[in-house]
């Protein structure tokens, strides 16, 4: 295969679905970064409260590079496209008490049983 810059065919193929995934991170980002508003991070079965030190860098973790930057979007591009994309999830998710609500929701079974739980560091009240 020849050496690829972001630009093979596959990377082509793959260009909307990485900016929709590079979207959705500036969006988490953005929310960290505004913890007035979204006081709560969930990480898979866990609620902490935005200032817990479990989920403090969860701001960092997206948006950084300045999207006029070709160079920088297609090395990106080539990561995301040739690496195990199943490994690049989303584990950290800023919400409101709505959203927590919701998130808490969805993790009740039939019968009352919580397949979630709060931090044990920052205890947070989960609805």
């Amino acid at each position: 295969m020849a050496r690829c810059f972001g630009d093979c065919d596959d990377c082509k193929q793959t260009e909307a679905e990485f900016i929709h995934y590079d979207t959705a991170k500036r969006d988490r980002a953005e929310k960290a970064r505004n913890p007035e508003n979204y006081p709560y991070i969930v990480t898979g079965r866990l609620a902490h409260a935005a200032d817990c030190h479990h989920v403090a860098d969860v701001a960092r973790y997206a948006g950084v590079y300045d999207r006029s930057n070709e160079e920088r979007f297609r090395a990106l591009l080539k990561q995301y496209t040739h690496r195990d994309r199943s490994l690049i999830e989303f584990d950290h998710e800023p919400l409101d008490w709505d959203g927590l609500e919701r998130w808490a929701e969805g993790r009740t079974g039939p019968q009352g049983g919580r397949y979630y739980r709060a931090c044990k560091v920052c205890r947070p009240q989960i609805p």
